[in-house]
């Protein structure tokens, strides 16, 4: 499901960098929700200076237990649904520096057997950087 908010909005950043970052959130969403299971994807103003998207899935979850690792290069969940998923463990990382050299922020929130939200905020100027919609 894509939920975008009805207000136009212009967003002048990197349009690489912001685009790789929902590709990567989409990658896993998708990659860890069971046939049948529930992707979202929205995106919305978040005041006059900034910009949200947020994925969601209804997939397995992260123990809150590892949620602190989960931008940590190379680092994967290990339980026995995850091992048959490829995957090198940077897709979260290489989001997390993006929307860091955007000047913006990532947050994760999971629960084991409800999925996960993953929420990027960035700022709607980033100087010197083409308009993009």
């Amino acid at each position: 499901m894509i939920e975008i908010a009805n207000e136009p909005a212009t967003i002048e950043i990197d349009p690489r960098a912001a685009k790789q970052i929902v590709l990567n959130l989409l990658s896993n969403a998708i990659k860890f929700t069971q046939a049948h299971g529930q992707v979202r994807l929205s995106a919305r103003r978040a005041g006059e200076d900034a910009f949200e998207v947020e994925v969601s899935d209804n997939g397995p979850g992260i123990p809150s237990d590892q949620l602190d690792k989960v931008f940590s290069p190379f680092w994967r969940v290990e339980d026995a649904r995850r091992s048959a998923h490829e995957g090198t463990g940077l897709g979260l990382t290489i989001c997390k520096k993006l929307a860091e050299l955007l000047g913006g922020t990532i947050h994760i929130q999971s629960k084991p057997g409800e999925g996960t939200t993953v929420l990027v905020r960035l700022p709607a100027k980033r100087p010197g950087v083409v308009a993009a919609a």
